[in-house]
């Protein structure tokens, strides 16, 4: 299966029409097997707000060196390669690429959906939460990177609930 790019972008708030991303993450997954990664840090040209510091770990001087999106964005399209991109919550992250000039060609597969569809009734549909409640290896949240890896676990994990299913199910 694949090639999948899982993605993730920690940003400078939610509003994609008016906020900045500050961190990109991207993970190439083949056959069952991550064959790239790719991440920076991105300068927004905006004071970063506290609570998104306090959130992310993410300081004013972790960007002020960083490059702008626009110096990496070349980067990020040629990993994306119009691969189908797969995320929990995609559309927020896709909101942000596409407002910062990335036109994405693929397919957006939302990890979110899919557990509302797989996992019926739970209390939350958080990432974090779902990874504990499964017993599934989370790591530490709010950076691009390790939120990639995470929800790149979760997909297997989905894909093992589809396994699952009985085939007239599937069809």
């Amino acid at each position: 299966m694949g090639p999948l790019i899982f993605l993730d972008t920690e940003t400078t708030g939610f509003d994609h029409s008016m906020e900045k991303i500050i961190e990109v993450a991207l993970i190439r997954w083949e056959n069952g097997k991550i064959t790239d990664k790719f991440e920076a840090l991105v300068n927004p040209r905006m004071p970063l707000p506290s609570e998104i510091t306090l959130l992310t770990g993410i300081t004013e001087a972790d960007v002020k060196s960083a490059p702008v999106f626009s110096e990496i964005k070349d980067k990020v399209e040629k990993f994306i390669d119009g691969c189908p991109i797969v995320g929990h919550n995609i559309a927020f992250d896709a909101a942000f690429l596409r407002t910062h000039h990335l036109e994405l060609k693929g397919h957006e597969i939302d990890t979110l959906h899919l557990a509302r569809i797989l996992l019926l009734k739970e209390p939350s549909y958080a990432l974090e939460v779902l990874m504990k409640k499964y017993d599934l290896p989370a790591r530490s949240s709010h950076r691009a990177m390790a939120d990639t890896e995470t929800t790149l676990s979760f997909f297997e994990f989905l894909l093992e609930k589809i396994a699952e299913l009985p085939a007239e199910v599937l069809e």
